[in-house]
């Protein structure tokens, strides 16, 4: 994360810019291991993430995200704020 956050450089950072196959396969292999796991922030971000995707951006309403995660959404806008995933229509 604190690599993507550099090469943005100021820019808007995405959930693509976060996770790589790569970085998938070692988040995998560390929440396998029972004493390691990863923040809570990375995993509230996938997580959004992947309910914006599955309904192509869209936040509001009965077929939104906020819906889909079992959030009001304004939380839902407030939480992509402070985890840096940007979000429209036209990203997904």
């Amino acid at each position: 994360m604190d690599r993507a956050l550099i090469l943005t450089q100021g820019k808007s950072l995405t959930f693509d810019d976060i996770i790589h196959t790569d970085d998938c396969r070692e988040e995998e292999a560390l929440m396998k291991r029972k004493d390691d796991f990863l923040p809570l922030d990375i995993v509230n971000a996938r997580h959004i993430s992947l309910g914006l995707n599955k309904v192509k951006g869209k936040i509001h309403g009965p077929s939104g995200a906020a819906a889909l995660l079992g959030l009001n959404p304004s939380t839902l806008r407030h939480r992509m704020r402070k985890l840096g995933i940007t979000h429209g229509r036209g990203r997904y």
